[in-house]
């Protein structure tokens, strides 16, 4: 059969210097659709990390994004030693961040292309001393954009800053 039509025919085609370039466009879109970017606040107070002089000091910070409740709650839990280490090895592999905190200073930090399989973030802090478990806080995705991590002497706290300050507690009345 000369002059058939296929239905092949009439199909539009990608020339073909074009084809990797719609490939590559393809792939980077799934790629955004399936990450979440995070941007976290710091803001290190003017008696952050006091040495024996009582003179403030930067403190190290490490960042590690978290993959489900279980490793939140071992991030919670563990011995702060083992974390920092481990900490240290994740952000050698890009897995996490660092950062030092100086004194009276505001820093922002970008967690970008973050896998939908993350679901907390740990933030660590090696203070000079310091009671166990106020070295970290472990929060879930949703809520590290809608606070600030405040660290004061050798304590780091999340703190959400439209929250309405802590009313003083009414004076005790004498009976």
């Amino acid at each position: 059969m000369t002059g058939a039509l296929h239905r092949e025919s009439f199909r539009p085609r990608t020339p073909m210097h074009l084809q990797p370039l719609v490939l590559v466009l393809a792939l980077s879109l799934c790629a955004c659709s399936s990450t979440s970017d995070y941007e976290l606040r710091f803001r290190g107070s003017k008696t952050l990390n006091p040495n024996s002089r009582q003179e403030p000091n930067s403190v190290p910070v490490r960042v590690l994004p978290l993959r489900g409740a279980d490793e939140a709650k071992r991030h919670e839990t563990e011995q702060f030693d083992a974390l920092w280490e481990a900490a240290k090895q994740a952000v050698d592999d890009k897995k996490g961040m660092s950062l030092s905190l100086l004194p009276d200073s505001s820093q922002i930090v970008q967690l970008l292309q973050m896998p939908p399989e993350v679901t907390h973030v740990a933030v660590l802090a090696l203070f000079n001393q310091g009671n166990a478990g106020e070295e970290r806080v472990v929060l879930p995705t949703d809520r590290v954009e809608a606070v600030e991590f405040v660290l004061d002497g050798f304590k780091i706290t999340a703190v959400d800053p439209d929250a309405a300050p802590a009313a003083d507690p009414a004076p005790k009345q004498e009976p």
